[in-house]
């Protein structure tokens, strides 16, 4: 799938997301002509509400968005593939992570780069062209959702540092007791 293919649509279901947490109240719907990027939409909940409400809000929209995604099979094919549906959990979050560096590259327009360790994965990613401050929680809520996805519902602690330039998703490889 071509790269600015991949970008309309994800922009379509991050305005989905958007739609499904907050309801309609004045951002383009899905068939608008008009593009409605991830700024437009952070600055949507920057300014309608506190940081700490926007943050949340973000999170939970990165992990809709990531739903719409798979409903959609954009760029998400290999996921919903037999095969790597039968892997155990930790080779799929092996696999999975081969594709999370590029898909977060794509639908973020982040370069990434993943740094494993012995008890956590970290994805490394310098400031976006965007610069919006709330572009990391929608990347860490698209995150989570992409690990209990991969990981057969298991939920796997997902964790945002600020680094300078840009910030750090940390991810667990323990899972948290349910």
């Amino acid at each position: 799938m071509k790269l600015d293919s991949l970008n309309s649509l994800s922009s379509c279901a991050f305005i989905a997301a958007y739609h499904e947490v907050l309801g309609e109240d004045g951002l383009p719907a899905n068939g608008a002509k008009e593009t409605t990027g991830l700024a437009t939409i952070c600055d949507r909940l920057s300014n309608k509400f506190s940081p700490t409400c926007a943050c949340g809000l973000a999170q939970q929209i990165g992990r809709s968005a990531f739903l719409h995604l798979v409903r959609s099979a954009a760029g998400m094919d290999r996921l919903t593939d037999q095969a790597f549906r039968l892997l155990p959990s930790k080779q799929r979050l092996a696999k999975g992570l081969e594709s999370l560096e590029k898909l977060v590259e794509d639908l973020f327009g982040i370069p990434v780069q993943i740094v494993e360790g012995r008890d956590m994965i970290r994805l490394e990613t310098r400031e976006c062209e965007q610069g919006h401050a709330l572009i990391p929680h929608l990347e860490i809520g698209f995150i989570q959702e992409y690990i209990h996805w991969v990981c057969s519902n298991k939920v796997l602690p997902v964790s945002l540092r600020a680094q300078a330039p840009g910030w750090s998703i940390q991810i667990g490889k323990q899972p948290l007791e349910s």
